[in-house]
Formats: structure tokens, C-alpha cells, sequence
């Protein structure tokens, strides 16, 4: 079952951060050591797939790439698993990712 997220940390994303036209999440606002326009920083934490950290209220919080990639260009935090057309967890260009039906 994949985690679902606050309404509170959706408003976050959606506030902090914007896709590019490679599918590149970038920040859209200041942030300590960096400035508007800058890529999101990415660790590989969860076996290949890249994670984004976001500070929440004070809290960091951790987001699979894919998954805000999907959110930020359809709208919606994904229900299911973000499947990676071409097996590589690496490319999150939206028109390689699909969302799994369970």
C-alpha cells in the first residue's frame, strides 16, 4: 500500500517545487543555499529510486521522485506503484512513467 500524503505536504510541493520540461523537478521559491530555479537536490535512498527531502514545518520529509513528478504534472498524489516504462527508476520524464493498477 503506498503512503499517503497530507493535504499539508501536497501544498508544500506544489508551493516549493515545479517540473521542467525533462521532467527535472526544480525549486520554484528561495531556499538555505540555493536560489529559484536550482534542481532539487536527489539521494538514492530506497534501492534505485531517487528521493527529494522538503522541510514541513520544521520536519524533513522524504518524497520517491517519481511520485512528484506525477504529482506535479497531473495533479494528484499516486494511488498506486509509479511503474518506469523503461525499467530504469532513474527516468522520470512524465511519458515513461505509468501508474500501476492493483
Amino acid at each position: 500500500m503506498k503512503k499517503q500524503r497530507t493535504q499539508k505536504e501536497l501544498d508544500s510541493i506544489r508551493l516549493s517545487w515545479t517540473l521542467d520540461d525533462k521532467g527535472a523537478i526544480l525549486w520554484k521559491r528561495k531556499h538555505v543555499g540555493g536560489k529559484i530555479g536550482d534542481a532539487v537536490g536527489l539521494s538514492k535512498v530506497r534501492g534505485n529510486h531517487r528521493i527529494c527531502l522538503l522541510h514541513i514545518d520544521g520536519k524533513c520529509s522524504s518524497f520517491v521522485e517519481s511520485n512528484v513528478v506525477w504529482f506535479l504534472r497531473f495533479g494528484e498524489w499516486p494511488g498506486h506503484e509509479i511503474d518506469h516504462i523503461d525499467r530504469d527508476p532513474t527516468n522520470n520524464r512524465v511519458e515513461n512513467l505509468r501508474m500501476r493498477s492493483e
